[in-house]
């Protein structure tokens, strides 16, 4: 027998964690950790926060046609309350619905059609602008009878900020094809048009909550505090609309549709917003105040060492956003990881963003533009961007804060340039926020961390082979996608290059001086052999490929390319995943670049 354990959610903290080294002595992470992980070089997963695992390809490849040909979509889509309880089930209620055939042929009109099918759902995760990436689901349905659009369930479809549950994978007996991943997701907007059958085209955009930080102010203090702020008035929306349609489904009349009940809403919201701006500018200016009074620590900068005063990048986030983030934390718990920097950031290398210097007068000075006077403050999106975009990506920044400086070129007596291994590599910023319905998780992260720079590795080998490239990437755990007749889970893969003609030249040059063929040699050798050092015309790619689909394809995570081409092998990493489901069967559309 288990024992269910109750407690109150809307007392729980965000939990904070950390990837990386242990923070410095000089200037410890200070603020609310309760959970610290380091990297382990020994786990098969190399970036601990956000990669493959080795075994995932591996395993794919097994995958047998037959398995494949007898495994079936699997969709699920729920409409839910705030707390997360089932509304309504669609699944139930129509797409698997049993058709009465008693109907047929009665007067009825449409007696004998069924409501409602799904025609299929695409799920797209990308970076849409900034740091954050966002998920949109976009779900294609179709209603076989036009009356059905006053049906109660239909249309809470219709209604944005709707929240809904969707569940999607595949029902197969392979245990890696039968894994399923849950998003939240939330109704953005609708189209629907209606054709000469009388039946209704019904195309539904959907956000997985991602724009949460691009809505939600600093400051916000969640439903249950007396300024009701916009992440509030959102969640009151929804839950007021989900009360009346559970009254509207008592109503006698069953088509009657409401409009007064939206119009008085708007007028709600709009004195709401009202009433709470000035409650929003007070918590905001309160944690500039307390980021004033913290005690800072000193980095030396630039390149006459002045010390400046620096607060570490959590604390920054603590103080700001600690209680507008424990205000999420109502029906959810809320967890933060900070990842660890790529292993050539200089000083930083392999160390938390928690524990990133920032410096305090600088970000005092941008963050006294926003609040007061009726301007608005800040949005979680806006102001984690602005640490990343000014202080974690700033190369200039880095270097100045830096006791490690980049290497230089240098050139030989005949004044070719000899170029020395780049100590530098500028950090990826991403930030990635999930809602799986059991918890929330926004990862903060370097997407280099931890992964090998393709010409780092190659441009010294004296035998550029393809064994040679491939034993040096086996090094680093690295996920391998290999093309041949036996990779059933590949479809297809497109290559193509992504730098404009000026760039071209420049790597073309630069491949012809570190080779050993002469100036007159326009070929390249199609194995090459030679005891001197040579550099493949590497040129950065990008590509695209569509394989069999799975939740475990995502963005940001990296794989090495096998294909027996030394110019087109390399470690690449995934920007863009494209989830397709429908009656046809479930591929993904993965869009990577070259690293």
């Amino acid at each position: 027998m288990q024992c269910c354990v109750c407690f109150d959610m809307a007392k729980l903290p965000p939990k904070y964690c950390f990837v990386g080294k242990e923070p410095t002595k000089d200037h410890v992470v200070k603020t609310n950790f309760t959970i610290r992980v380091k990297n382990n070089t020994a786990s098969d997963l190399i970036n601990p926060l956000f990669n493959f695992n080795k075994k995932f390809t591996e395993d794919f490849s097994k995958i047998t046609q037959a398995e494949l040909a007898q495994a079936i979509p699997y969709i699920k889509i729920d409409i839910v309350n705030l707390t997360g309880e089932v509304v309504t089930n669609l699944n139930a209620s129509f797409f698997q619905k049993q058709i009465d055939f008693n109907n047929a042929g009665k007067e009825a009109r449409y007696g004998d059609r069924p409501t409602m099918s799904l025609q299929s759902i695409d799920i797209s995760t990308d970076e849409a602008s900034g740091y954050l990436y966002y998920t949109h689901v976009t779900l294609r349905l179709k209603i076989h009878k036009k009356d059905s659009l006053s049906d109660k369930a239909i249309l809470a479809l219709l209604f944005p900020g709707c929240p809904l549950r969707l569940e999607y994978g595949w029902n197969s007996s392979n245990e890696l094809l039968n894994q399923k991943q849950v998003l939240s997701i939330n109704v953005k907007n609708y189209n629907l048009s209606i054709d000469s059958t009388g039946q209704v085209d019904l195309t539904v955009e959907c956000l997985a909550f991602n724009d949460m930080f691009s809505n939600i102010y600093i400051g916000d203090l969640g439903a249950k505090s007396k300024s009701n702020t916009k992440l509030s008035k959102n969640f009151q929306q929804i839950t007021q609309f989900l009360e009346g349609l559970e009254k509207a489904k008592a109503s006698i009349d069953k088509n009657s549709n409401d409009y007064t009940y939206v119009t008085s809403q708007i007028t709600d919201l709009r004195k709401a917003e009202k009433e709470i701006r000035g409650s929003i500018e007070k918590k905001f200016a309160d944690g500039i105040h307390k980021l004033h009074s913290m005690k800072p620590f000193e980095v030396k900068f630039g390149k006459n060492k002045k010390p400046i005063k620096c607060l570490t990048f959590h604390d920054i986030v603590h103080t700001l956003c600690n209680d507008t983030l424990t205000a999420l934390t109502e029906n959810l718990p809320f967890e933060i990881v900070y990842g660890s920097f790529n292993d050539h950031c200089l000083e930083f290398k392999s160390k938390s963003i928690a524990d990133f210097p920032v410096d305090q007068t600088k970000l005092l000075d941008s963050l006294a533009e926003f609040g007061g006077n009726g301007e608005p403050v800040l949005t979680l999106k806006v102001f984690l961007e602005l640490l990343m975009r000014e202080y974690c990506q700033n190369e200039d920044y880095i270097v100045a804060i830096s006791n490690v400086k980049p290497q230089e070129e240098e050139k030989d007596k005949a004044g070719k340039v000899i170029k020395a291994e780049e100590d530098f590599n500028i950090p990826t910023m991403v930030m990635n926020f999930t809602n799986t319905g059991k918890k929330l998780l926004l990862s903060i992260f370097d997407a280099k961390s931890n992964l090998p720079v393709t010409t780092n590795k190659i441009k010294n080998i004296a035998k550029s082979s393809q064994s040679k490239i491939e034993d040096i990437f086996k090094d680093f755990n690295l996920a391998t996608l290999s093309l041949g007749n036996a990779n059933t889970f590949i479809k297809d893969i497109n290559l193509s290059q992504e730098s404009d003609a000026y760039m071209k030249a420049v790597f073309i040059v630069r491949a012809h001086q570190a080779s050993s063929l002469t100036v007159g040699d326009p070929t390249l050798p199609s194995d090459v052999g030679v005891n001197e050092p040579t550099n493949a015309m590497t040129l950065p790619l990008r590509g695209s490929a569509t394989v069999i689909g799975h939740p475990a394809w995502l963005p940001m995570r990296a794989f090495y390319l096998s294909t027996g081409l030394f110019m087109v092998d390399a470690v690449y990493i995934i920007h863009k995943v494209s989830h397709t489901l429908s009656r046809d069967g479930f591929e993904t559309k993965i869009d990577f670049r070259w690293n």
